[in-house]
């Protein structure tokens, strides 16, 4: 067997893992790490101190055979931790046992492990409202459950998750020392509530880890810019000649003009917030795409806020019209901003004191974040950059049916650098920002193959929400519309097709089977569409 990994984080529970961890020890010998975030002194829920064997970029996962993860007397801290949600997103689809007890489940369904998977935990109810990232559907009222590759139980079932880990891992036990849970429990004793004061406490002191993102309000612009000139100073302005500082807060932190056009929401400026402080910003000043300020406060670097602001600029500038997003990069930002996905355009430059490098992103379409439902959450996601979990986008299959019984199918261009390219599909791509489902078929139709569909002629046929193994999720719209034309009159962008016909729905079938045509993972509601 591979070795035993447990997973720490501030105030984790010892109580709730060490039935587990003697038995793997003085029973079985086996070897465990502890990891963490980063390699310092980790105080338990009983006031150990614990201070990690390995940091989470030193692990490789494939040395372990069974991850661990003890309770939590509060979990926000972890819950807030992008290291360690970072890491537990990265165990997914892993050949690994995942034993989680506690709260702790509550970081596995932020990490997005938790998706497809049903699951246990000591929560209360009111966590399951306040977390979006929780699948309520997959959430069973019992002691313990297994399902996939993961074991979740409720505290007190400290002995039977014990029990259930080591069978898994092929390790005997004497099961007269695990003690049984003596009876069944029904879903009312399994369900937890807070009190009303304790959940209002709870909710503050959620608010002290949740960090926010808005468009900058007049009363953000001037703490904005003043945490930007701070930031600066502290990181940036010893790489500079003394008058660089002076420059700076000239052009940006005390130009009236600038400060006008923020105000105003004429030029973009983008704001990070836990509660009511300020704790980033992003910022174009002359509304032509040129990004001037990214600045986050010290003590939260690292902790994925730039990127996070950056995406909320980068949509707003494409949305508006730019399709090359510029920027001049110092010393200190430039590693960040090449792992972003900015290009550097010229040499390095020397100007006013500054030292800068000239760089260039293109951006991708903008897609309209949704919620589970579909509904549009006023949010924006670049394509190509990962989605949060709860949060989906619009994708849409456009189906053409003639009164022959025949549907109008298309071949994917050879060339697209995809898994798929050349199989055969229907029309179909994902919306962008501003599309309502029938508005994204026509336009994906028109775009692929030339076709002016009738709204008047379709039909939502099937929605449904959808999550890939890959942790992508998003709404799937399938429509059918009445059409008969020659097959002359297609147009293929051969950019994404590259042939086109008319087939039944037993040609379409057979296709399948050979691998021809796009299997019905991806239409799963092919055969109820073509029966009716």
């Amino acid at each position: 067997m591979k070795k035993i990994a447990v997973v720490i984080y501030p105030y984790f529970s010892l109580q709730e893992i060490t039935t587990l961890t003697s038995c793997f020890k003085l029973w079985f010998d086996k070897e465990m790490d502890f990891l963490g975030s980063e390699i310092k002194v980790y105080k338990s829920e009983e006031g150990f101190q614990v201070t990690p064997t390995k940091a989470f970029n030193e692990v490789n996962v494939s040395d372990y055979s069974c991850f661990i993860l003890p309770g939590i007397i509060n979990p926000l801290p972890a819950l807030y931790d992008n290291q360690v949600i970072n890491f537990l997103s990265g165990l997914k689809g892993r050949d690994v046992l995942i034993a989680s007890i506690s709260s702790s489940p509550l970081l596995l369904a932020k990490a997005g492990l938790l998706n497809e998977t049903k699951f246990t935990a000591g929560i209360f109810m009111e966590m399951i409202e306040v977390f979006p990232f929780i699948n309520r559907e997959n959430f069973l009222h019992q002691p313990l459950v297994k399902d996939n590759n993961i074991i979740t139980a409720i505290g007190f079932a400290f002995r039977e998750f014990a029990m259930l880990v080591l069978n898994e891992l092929g390790l005997e036990v004497d099961k007269s020392f695990m003690l049984p849970v003596t009876r069944e429990y029904t879903e009312d004793e399994l369900t937890y509530y807070f009190e009303d004061n304790d959940y209002q406490e709870f909710l503050s002191e959620l608010k002290k880890y949740q960090i926010t993102y808005r468009k900058a309000t007049i009363d953000d612009v001037r703490p904005a810019l003043d945490l930007a000139l701070k930031v600066f100073i502290e990181f940036e302005a010893d790489e500079y000649e003394p008058e660089a500082v002076q420059r700076f807060k000239d052009d940006i932190v005390y130009n009236d003009i600038a400060i006008q056009n923020w105000e105003i929401g004429k030029n973009a400026m983008y704001v990070a917030c836990i509660a009511d402080k300020i704790i980033g910003v992003v910022g174009e000043r002359a509304g032509n795409g040129h990004i001037s300020i990214l600045f986050v406060e010290g003590q939260y670097h690292r902790r994925g806020i730039a990127s996070e602001l950056m995406n909320y600029i980068i949509c707003d500038l494409k949305m508006r019209g730019f399709d090359k997003i510029t920027l001049f990069s110092s010393p200190y930002a430039l590693p960040f901003y090449r792992k972003y996905g900015f290009s550097v355009t010229d040499v390095v430059q020397y100007k006013n004191g500054f030292i800068f490098t000239p760089m260039e992103y293109i951006p991708n379409e903008i897609w309209d974040i949704l919620d589970s439902n579909g509904n549009k959450t006023d949010r924006y996601i670049e394509r190509g950059r990962k989605m949060a979990t709860g949060d989906y986008h619009l994708v849409v299959h456009v189906w053409k049916h003639n009164d022959r019984g025949e549907w109008l199918i298309d071949r994917r261009a050879m060339n697209r650098g995809t898994s798929i390219d050349g199989k055969w599909e229907t029309t179909g791509g994902a919306a962008i920002a501003g599309d309502d489902s029938l508005t994204a078929a026509l336009r994906e139709t028109k775009e692929e193959l030339g076709i002016e569909l009738d709204p008047k002629k379709g039909e939502l046929f099937h929605s449904v929400a959808r999550h890939g193994n890959d942790g992508h999720t998003w709404i799937q719209d399938a429509w059918v519309f009445e059409v008969d034309i020659p097959i002359e009159s297609v147009h293929l962008q051969e950019s994404e097709t590259c042939e086109v016909m008319w087939a039944t729905a037993d040609k379409i079938r057979e296709m399948m089977k050979t691998g021809e045509f796009l299997s019905e993972w991806f239409y799963p509601y092919f055969e109820d569409m073509v029966g009716k």
